[in-house]
């Protein structure tokens, strides 16, 4: 049965799966790094560049598609406490419409950053020669795009009562 909760959960998954190879990757590159100094005095090329530009983005943005999915992102109750339960569903249904919008906003942002640093090559320099990052700026782009995802898909859904703001008398 075909559904959008689980056309958005496929990329999120998938996503996921990149960043936690990325974590792991960061691992191992830095468990390298620390045998390369002690064994050989010498640090790998681009070590610092390369977790900063890559494996910790990767590992940041790729997972928020899922995360949305999971319901592990971070919310405010604010105004859920002072809301009547009667009008909940409807400023929770306008909180996702500015989520949405506001993660839409930072798809086109990312997105023209993206295709930006990728035309002129960007690069920054690590111990005298330079290491390519633009590929790290299509991170951000895939996941921030799995989280509007996520969010379109939820945005008719109805919402979790995980908070203590369902618990307060009226």
């Amino acid at each position: 049965m075909f559904s959008l909760h689980g056309l958005a959960r496929a990329p999120s998954r998938l996503a996921t799966t990149l960043g936690t190879f990325a974590i792991a990757a960061m691992a191992l590159h830095v468990s390298a790094e620390v045998l390369s100094r002690l064994f050989f005095g010498r640090s790998i090329f681009g070590t610092i560049e390369i977790i900063s530009y890559f494996y910790m983005v990767a590992g940041s943005f790729l997972p928020l598609g899922s995360a949305q999915l999971n319901g592990q992102m971070v919310a405010t109750d604010v105004f859920a406490t002072i809301v009547p339960k009667a009008i909940r569903p409807i400023t929770d249904f306008i909180g996702r419409v500015v989520s949405l919008l506001t993660c839409a906003l930072l798809v086109w942002a990312s997105y023209v950053n993206a295709v930006a640093k990728t035309g002129i090559g960007e690069s920054v320099s690590g111990m005298g020669a330079p290491i390519v990052i633009w590929p790290s700026r299509w991170f951000l782009v895939v996941g921030l795009a799995a989280l509007l995802l996520a969010q379109l898909t939820q945005l008719f859904s109805p919402a979790e009562p995980a908070s203590a703001a369902d618990e307060v008398p009226e």
